[in-house]
C-alpha cells in the first residue's frame, strides 16, 4: 500500500492585486480567452500566454522560475521538475481544464502547492456539440454540403432537407445533465 505524500508547511498566502504591494508572479502557459486575461493582468503580474500552442520543455522550465502561480492548460505536464524550476514562491498551480491527469498532484502536495482546476468549463460547449451531431446526423449535412457543391447534384438533396428529427427532447436534456 502506498503511504499519501505529506504536505508541506503552508505558504503563506497570496494577496493578488493587494493595494500598496506588489502583484504576485503569475506564469501563464498559454494563451487564454478573454475575459480571463483581463481578470488575470487585474490581480497578477502576468508572463508568458504569448502563444496559443503547447510550450516546449524547456521553454515551459524556464519559464516557470520565479512564478507563485502557474495557470496552465491540459496540453502542458506539470511535474515536480516544473514545481522545482518554479522555486519555492510556487504556491498555485491552477489547469484551466475539468481534472488534473496533467499534474503531479502528489507532488504538489508535498511542496505545499494548492492545485486547482475548472471542474463543468466545458459543459454546455460538450452539449452544444451533442446537439450539433445530432442535428446534422438526421439533417445529413456532410451528404448535403457534397450535393450543394456539385453543380450536378444540387437539386437531389431536397429528402435531406425534408426529414424530421424524432428526438425525444426531454429524455435528451435529461442524459445531457446526467
Amino acid at each position: 500500500m502506498e503511504k499519501s505524500p505529506q504536505a508541506a508547511p503552508p505558504a503563506p498566502p497570496l494577496t493578488p492585486g493587494a493595494p500598496g504591494g506588489a502583484k504576485p508572479r503569475l506564469f501563464l502557459t498559454r494563451r487564454i480567452p478573454d475575459p480571463g486575461m483581463g481578470l488575470i493582468k487585474d490581480a497578477f503580474t502576468v508572463t508568458g500566454g504569448d502563444e496559443d500552442r503547447p510550450l516546449e520543455r524547456d521553454a515551459l522550465l524556464r519559464g516557470a522560475a520565479g512564478a507563485e502561480v502557474i495557470l496552465c492548460l491540459l496540453t502542458e505536464t506539470i511535474d515536480g521538475a516544473v514545481m522545482d524550476a518554479a522555486g519555492p514562491r510556487l504556491r498555485v498551480i491552477s489547469n484551466m481544464a475539468v481534472g488534473v491527469d496533467n499534474i503531479d498532484v502528489a507532488a504538489a502536495t508535498a511542496r505545499g502547492i494548492l492545485v486547482t482546476n475548472t471542474p463543468g468549463v466545458l459543459t454546455d460547449a460538450t452539449a452544444d456539440l451533442a446537439w450539433a451531431l445530432i442535428l446534422s446526423t438526421v439533417r445529413r449535412v456532410v451528404e448535403v454540403l457534397a450535393k450543394v457543391k456539385n453543380p450536378l447534384l444540387r437539386d437531389l438533396y431536397m429528402r435531406e432537407l425534408a426529414a424530421k428529427l424524432h428526438v425525444p427532447v426531454p429524455q435528451v436534456v435529461r442524459m445531457l445533465r446526467d
